[in-house]
């Protein structure tokens, strides 16, 4: 690689990491944030956020084996098939099976929501170019850290409650997003594609940010 390439793709890939770190502001300043945070979160929003993960935990294995069959690079291909090792429990236990322990704990059947934004992606996973893929997996990675650590302070203090699923994921979801970074460096040292992952990272972010939104609709209900 050039020196002029590698300049371009340093400067890319700070563009890549500002871009995601205005989300994740934009996240931590949303009201559901705020209102779980103040301890304000009612039973509605808290069955909203528990069903929101389980739905999640639910759509994210087809949505990786699609993304996966979309990738070339081999970086990217592998973080995507390594993610997907950790989400059905090939490596380790399924985050599915966790997830159900983890409702139930609450007292919250497990079930399908309707998230229109993750739906959405889902319909669209193999349509995506695998830049984009690399953009949605580094932001929706991202941003769940703060959003699980948020639900691990708001649920982790209720007696009876198992965690395990919350603790787990963001332990694993570290090495997703050193894994995805890693890719998206590849994928910018090999050709200029910041364009394209840029808009998979509006794509993953805004599905959680607009999530967070239908969750905070449910928890205002109850107020």
């Amino acid at each position: 690689m050039t020196t002029t390439l590698a300049r371009t793709a340093a400067a890319d890939i700070e563009n890549v990491r500002s871009r995601i770190a205005q989300f994740e502001s934009d996240l931590r300043s949303h009201p559901l944030m705020r209102m779980a945070s103040n301890g304000e979160l009612p039973r509605s929003g808290e069955k909203a956020l528990a069903l929101y993960m389980f739905t999640d935990s639910w759509m994210w294995p087809p949505m990786l084996a699609a993304m996966r069959d979309q990738a070339a690079h081999p970086k990217l291909k592998k973080a995507i098939s390594d993610n997907l090792a950790d989400e059905t429990g090939t490596r380790g236990q399924s985050h599915i099976n966790m997830c159900v322990r983890f409702c139930r704990s609450l007292g919250i059947a497990p079930q399908l929501t309707d998230l229109s934004e993750l739906n959405r992606t889902v319909n669209i996973s193999n349509e995506l170019t695998e830049a984009q893929i690399a953009g949605w997996l580094a932001a929706a990675e991202m941003l769940t850290l703060p959003l699980y650590a948020l639900a691990l302070a708001a649920f982790g203090k209720k007696p009876g409650v198992e965690t395990k699923y919350l603790d787990v994921h963001m332990d694993v979801d570290e090495e997703h997003i050193a894994w995805l970074w890693a890719a998206v460096e590849g994928l910018l040292e090999d050709r200029p594609c910041m364009n394209e992952i840029l808009e998979g990272v509006g794509l993953g972010a805004r599905a959680t940010l607009k999530s967070l939104d239908e969750i905070y609709e449910e928890a205002l209900a109850d107020r």
